[in-house]
């Protein structure tokens, strides 16, 4: 390699990257919001990369066809080769000069007559398919092999060896589109193969726009790709997908001509993390990647929220803080604005005093856009606002509305996307229409009903306006909106609330004193004071609870039942009552106190007085409800049967079996037990 073909000479008489799309820049974009722009700019990249893919994919074709010629050509020679050697007697005994194929690719100065095919030095041939291959060195043992002889290097595609340089079809000198991107310092076109693994460096030059002025220079993007990656065999739904534009242009990779930090300085300011490497210099305008936001006009006071970039400044999907952005579509935003050009009192998100629908509380209802000194309301009912298909369809409530602020003197215009007017005012427009052309309609219904003079109608229905756009653009990137309420009502003081008296438990020993009041305790219900049968005075007790009857005093009644004598059941008897319950099928603990209930049924059970009992071997409740309201037994509560209520029941009856005469008790088939007598 000579001097003046080194890298560092090429890239020193290298002057400018090559320019790809019109040779002259395009005219400046005017009365576009960024969002708009940078739309532009990248439609105009992937035409771009589509027609460079387009040139690539036909250059390819064309080498392909004739490398697939010389593959043809070698699997020719190949089998000559192989036809010689396996018609030889002995192949160990044949020359070089022996075969013809190998004789005419004999470019060493020996004699081939005098080298056989076995021999395993290493001889120059030279290529006949493509005399511009030159030559290469290889033993006559390879050339002759009986599975596979080897054949010129170039020809075969082999990776090029320390000093040599790929075939021409098969560098990046056979693509021109390819080549003309190549960077002075990843070598000549020439000396590159186009189906390398190394990623080299490529350069390009494209028209891109100036953020925010509209106007076009020349970008340069510099990126690093393997060329395999360039001209890829990879197809998808019949295109060619392996061949790979510029990163940048694709809006896979970033730079000053495409980044966030480029086109919104203000979301660059706002962000906070990112993944791994990754900041507002280094992403795309539309990247998806996940991204941490702060708000930098709330002064640290709104929390940080999560949100990729594409969803920051999609003109359709922009968002905001959450705390600071208001509810309203992006298209109803730039009409707003676009209003406010001709209509600066005009008041977005207002609230309109009516009088209350019936059945409803609310004072009004609050409408995009009101004009109060004009009573003029701007509707904007775009159909993608309304959810999902479901929703979309709400005519019937929009026409309610309508009627309603028409009723209390409003004019009513409602911009109806795609939509079918509901009004009389209405005005329909196109999903795809833009800012200025919808306004455009709007203002010139204004004009027709005679509501407002417009005096510079005529320019703005020409060529719009400039501001509208940088006030949507602020308002979309979460400028803080606060829309005015609705007028308070004259409060009235309120009279104190009587609390509801209730009664006490029918079994309870309290009796009220005063009313209710209310309790500190938020949900807890009323208290109350009572005064109990033994004449304590008891305040603050939940008026709920001595309704039901869980608290039937102040404490008194439970000491007085917990003070009554316990009597020590036998243990025999315990025992015996036990073993009973068991073959009767009654449930029963295997250790500690046995149920009274049980106790006393099987004491009747043992003198004979099982007809007292029910199928299911118990005392039925009601005899003994009956048996304690006449001995004055006080019950439990709700009203539960104490211990010693079923214990006394069965002790009555055994009472009256002890003064039976004698004899009749001798005569008792189930005479008791001893320990029952």
């Amino acid at each position: 390699m000579t001097a003046a073909s080194s890298p560092k000479a090429r890239a020193r008489s290298a002057g400018k990257p090559p320019r790809s799309g019109a040779a002259a820049l395009l005219e400046p974009l005017v009365g576009l919001c960024r969002a708009d722009q940078y739309e532009r700019q990248k439609r105009f990249w992937q035409e771009l990369t589509r027609q460079w893919r387009a040139e690539v994919a036909a250059s390819l074709d064309q080498v392909r066809a004739k490398i697939e010629k010389q593959n043809a050509a070698n699997r020719e020679l190949r089998d000559n080769i192989l036809a010689a050697v396996q018609a030889a007697p002995d192949p160990r005994e044949l020359s070089v000069a022996d075969v013809t194929v190998l004789k005419n690719q004999w470019a060493d100065p020996a004699d081939p007559a005098r080298v056989g095919v076995r021999d395993a030095t290493d001889r120059r041939w030279r290529c006949t398919v493509e005399p511009g291959h030159g030559s290469w060195t290889a033993p006559p043992k390879d050339r002759s092999r009986s599975d596979r002889p080897s054949m010129c290097r170039k020809c075969s595609g082999a990776a090029p060896r320390p000093g040599e340089h790929p075939a021409v079809e098969r560098s990046v000198a056979a693509v021109p589109a390819l080549a003309a991107e190549l960077h002075p310092e990843s070598g000549a076109p020439e000396e590159t193969s186009y189906g390398g693994n190394k990623p080299v460096t490529w350069w390009h030059q494209v028209p891109a726009v100036r953020p925010g002025a509209g106007d076009w220079y020349w970008a340069t993007h510099v990126w690093q790709q393997p060329t395999k990656s360039r001209t890829g065999r990879r197809t998808r739904n019949g295109k060619a997908a392996g061949i790979n534009g510029c990163p940048v242009c694709n809006s896979d990779q970033a730079d000053a001509s495409n980044s966030l930090a480029a086109w919104y300085p203000e979301l660059a300011e706002q962000w906070v993390r990112g993944p791994a490497g990754r900041n507002a210099h280094n992403t795309p305008v539309g990247s998806k990647i996940e991204v941490t936001w702060r708000c930098t006009s709330s002064q640290g006071e709104h929390e940080d929220w999560p949100a990729p970039p594409n969803r920051r400044t999609a003109k359709a999907l922009r968002s905001g803080c959450l705390r600071c952005s208001h509810n309203v579509s992006a298209k109803a935003l730039a009409l707003y604005h676009e209003l406010r050009t001709h209509l600066p009192a005009l008041e977005l998100e207002a609230p309109v005093p009516l009088a209350p629908a019936p059945g409803k509380r609310y004072r009004g209802v609050r409408v995009d856009m009101w004009e109060e000194a004009l009573h003029l309301v701007v509707e904007f009912d775009g159909w993608k606002t309304h959810g999902p298909e479901s929703w979309r369809d709400r005519a019937d409530d929009d026409r309610l509305k309508t009627d309603r602020l028409a009723a209390a003197g409003q004019t009513v215009i409602r911009v109806r996307e795609d939509l079918g007017p509901v009004g009389p005012h209405d005005v329909v427009v196109g999903s795809g229409w833009s800012a200025w052309k919808v306004t455009a309609a709007v203002l010139l219904r204004i004009h027709e009903l005679g509501l407002h003079p417009l005096p510079g109608l005529g320019g703005y229905l020409e060529h719009g306006t400039e501001s509208a756009a940088a006030d949507v653009e602020k308002a979309l990137l979460g400028m803080p909106y606060r829309p005015r309420r609705f007028p308070g009502a004259s409060k009235v003081a309120a009279a104190p609330r009587q609390l509801k008296a209730t009664a006490p438990h029918a079994d309870s020993w309290l009796t009220p004193v005063g009313l209710p009041y209310s309790n500190p305790k938020k949900r807890a219900g009323s208290l109350r004071d009572y005064r109990c049968r033994c004449r304590t005075l008891v305040t603050g007790l939940p008026q709920a609870e001595v309704t039901r009857g869980n608290t039937k005093s102040c404490g008194c009644r439970r000491a007085a039942f917990r003070a009554l004598p316990r009597g020590r059941a036998d243990r025999e008897l315990t025992q015996a009552a036990r073993r009973w319950a068991r073959e009767a099928g009654v449930e029963v603990r295997e250790n500690g106190p046995l149920d009274a209930r049980v106790l006393a049924a099987y004491q009747l059970h043992a003198v004979g007085m099982a007809h007292l009992l029910n199928d299911d071997s118990r005392i039925p409740e009601g005899p003994v409800r009956g048996w304690a309201d006449v001995e004055g037994i006080t019950l439990g509560a709700r009203g539960r049967l104490p211990r010693h209520a079923w214990l006394g029941y069965a002790a009555s009856v055994l009472a009256q079996l002890v003064t039976a005469p004698e004899e009749d008790l001798a005569e008792s088939p189930n005479r008791p037990p001893p320990h029952l007598r």
